[in-house]
């Protein structure tokens, strides 16, 4: 059996899960995953079964495994294939469950989106939240659901329920629309931005300023977690702290027009490592919006599943940018040419790649 058509029928298995329990309280006892397979959160006195068939990863908690129609939190991985989007994705749910119809969207990148959602299974009424997730760097697919009956649903916990399992941020439960000019005036505005937010970086393209040489000075972190939606890097050992899966940039910028740019990814899937260490030094140049990146060298190595890869390069190409910046030069958003080791690829109508990365200043 093909990814794809197993990809549908886990789906469509995870999806018919529903609760049968008027009694059900909200969650608030959870422990680590028992089965010490990953570092998701449970409910405690859930059950957890692993299994895996022709490369498709499948994570299930169960309320109660002997009944059919517990509630349910689901969690695939599986390698990513053609045609694959969250299009496909979201038509699969229409074509196996009655009724089945989107409530909210949120759109996070090309590569994640997440849902509310609401059916009909076996005469009951069922909502749930899921998420669609493409790991470029390790070519996955991730996708996660919680399910519940309509009125058990918000009595459980909600979407919180799922983003507590996946240790992310729940995006239905906080929003991240920048208040660049109010927020200043009244002292509410926060250090750190989520950057990886399309509607931060859609702001300061729209209402960012151009930076002079002194604003770009400094540290820039660019940091992400997939079970907790940020991450911190230590500027002494360049390590990134974001649980399971996650990446980031480190930038630095000095004022002998010198620059260094560290990147880290970290990611494990059904047992492998999936991981790159890469260090870049060389020159930089600010052209009003345009920065301009005359590498040195990039060094590093890949880990991929134990397969341990050098990586250098003595010639890397000129990279070319466009840089905003907001009011207090605290957060900086790059577009322009993909990095060998990059992430965040958007993809443009001809379907060419490019970065489009947001930043928060450290230092």
């Amino acid at each position: 059996m093909s990814n794809k058509r197993l990809y549908t029928s886990y789906l469509t298995t995870g999806l018919y899960i529903l609760l049968s329990y008027t009694s059900s309280a909200q969650i608030t006892d959870w422990q680590v995953d028992p089965t010490y397979t990953t570092q998701y959160q449970v409910p405690k006195d859930w059950k957890v079964n692993v299994s895996q068939e022709q490369g498709v990863y499948l994570w299930q908690a169960k309320e109660n495994p002997d009944n059919s129609l517990a509630a349910d939190i689901t969690v695939l991985s599986m390698p990513d294939f053609p045609n694959s989007s969250p299009t496909f994705f979201i038509n699969q749910l229409e074509n196996t469950i009655q009724e089945f119809k989107l409530l909210e969207t949120k759109k996070i990148s090309e590569d994640e989106y997440h849902y509310k959602a609401a059916g009909l299974m076996e005469g009951a009424k069922v909502s749930s939240n899921l998420v669609f997730l493409r790991d470029r760097n390790t070519q996955f697919l991730f996708l996660a659901s919680f399910s519940a009956q309509e009125n058990n649903y918000s009595r459980l916990g909600g979407t919180s329920v799922l983003y507590q399992a996946l240790q992310r941020t729940d995006p239905f439960a906080v929003s991240t629309k920048p208040d660049l000019v109010d927020a200043s005036t009244t002292g509410t505005k926060p250090e750190i931005w989520n950057m990886q937010s399309l509607e931060v970086q859609n702001h300061l393209i729209t209402r960012g300023l151009v930076p002079q040489k002194k604003d770009l000075l400094g540290k820039w972190i660019q940091s992400f977690s997939y079970q907790t939606g940020t991450a911190t890097q230590n500027l002494t050992s360049g390590e990134i702290t974001y649980g399971e899966r996650g990446y980031g940039h480190l930038f630095t910028f000095m004022n002998d027009d010198t620059y260094t740019l560290t990147y880290k990814y970290n990611s494990v899937s059904q047992g492998c490592p999936y991981q790159a260490d890469i260090f870049e030094k060389g020159r930089f140049k600010l052209e009003g919006q345009n920065l301009i990146l005359y590498a040195d060298q990039y060094e590093g190595s890949y880990n991929l599943c134990n397969k341990i890869s050098p990586e250098k390069n003595t010639t890397p190409p000129i990279r070319y940018f466009n840089v905003y910046v907001d009011s207090d030069m605290k957060r900086l958003l790059i577009t322009g040419q993909t990095l060998e080791y990059s992430i965040g690829f958007e993809t443009d109508a001809n379907g060419n790649n490019y970065i489009q990365e947001g930043f928060n200043k450290i230092k």
